[in-house]
């Protein structure tokens, strides 16, 4: 239909007709006998016409209203019909169910009549959803344990580890102890292999690594020596303190101990000299020079 174009008065188009010979009154006049008879195409026209002319053309008549936003004619009957669940239009004057579009996936909607974009809303992080034009959010599927995505995600090949985990058998497993995992990958700590650190199950960083009972320093400075022996006459209980730094201590005086010593117990008084105190709740030691004190 070209609005422009067309004498309404003797049914007749024309490319060379001006828009003055436009009769508003004998196009108005047919619109109310389509309204009457075929109403997909009085829905047609009267849209055509708004959209050329506006609708100032139509302040003085009475004439069905469009159908609103969010909705379409039904070329069965002419009438207007709700866009459904899970799709939306923004098109005004919509003349096919095709003018709905469709929530893309990862996104759902549950209202009928959609009128726009917005009512789209996104499948939340941790899930995905490669349905088309979803009206549940039942569509959105939880990535699995230690898993995650970002929100609106499209495919299960967006989930993800989390800092924790690691990829096994296609599926997140807790970081055992002894390594560290971040983004899926699982990596030994400094030190692992020759026995001198560790780790708990679930470490995410580096920086979570400390040395085993027997060893001091950082366990994460490999570079730089990493985990140490405990030296003779020392003890090293392993593991961090505030500073991330696993600390060896010197025996007691007149004590001394074997490498790799892992506690003030594996301390041994030298010779003419006894251990006074050795309750685990009193670790310090007294000496006593014995031959002196018999």
């Amino acid at each position: 239909y070209e609005i422009r174009n067309c004498d309404w008065s003797s049914d007749v188009c024309s490319s060379d007709l001006e828009p003055a010979r436009f009769n508003s009154t004998e196009f108005i006049a047919r619109l109310n006998t389509y309204a009457q008879q075929d109403m997909a195409t009085y829905q047609y026209l009267l849209g055509a016409a708004v959209m050329s002319f506006g609708t100032d053309l139509f302040a003085n008549s009475v004439l069905p209203t469009l159908c609103p936003v969010g909705s379409y004619i039904n070329s069965a009957d002419g009438l207007c019909v709700a866009c459904i669940a899970g799709t939306y239009s923004e098109t005004p004057l919509s003349m096919s169910v095709r003018d709905c579009i469709a929530c893309p996936a990862g996104k759902f909607s549950v209202v009928a009549g959609a009128s726009n974009r917005s009512t789209c809303l996104t499948c939340p992080d941790g899930t995905f959803s490669s349905v088309i034009g979803a009206n549940t959010s039942l569509v959105c599927q939880d990535c699995g344990e230690g898993a995650t995505s970002v929100k609106g995600a499209q495919s299960v090949t967006s989930c993800v580890c989390k800092d924790g985990y690691y990829m096994s058998d296609s599926r997140c497993a807790v970081c055992d102890a002894g390594y560290y995992c971040s983004q899926g990958v699982r990596n030994g700590c400094p030190g692992r292999n020759e026995g001198k650190s560790s780790s708990k199950a679930g470490s995410s960083s580096e920086s979570q690594c400390f040395c085993r009972p027997g060893y001091y320093g950082l366990a994460q400075a490999w570079s730089n020596g990493g985990c140490q022996s405990c030296r003779a006459g020392q003890y090293c209980t392993g593991g961090l303190d505030s500073q991330n730094y696993a600390a060896a201590s010197t025996c007691p005086e007149f004590s001394y101990s074997d490498p790799l010593a892992t506690s003030v117990d594996s301390c041994t008084c030298q010779a003419s000299f006894k251990k006074l105190h050795s309750t685990p709740a009193q670790r310090s030691f007294s000496v006593k020079i014995g031959r002196a004190h018999v």
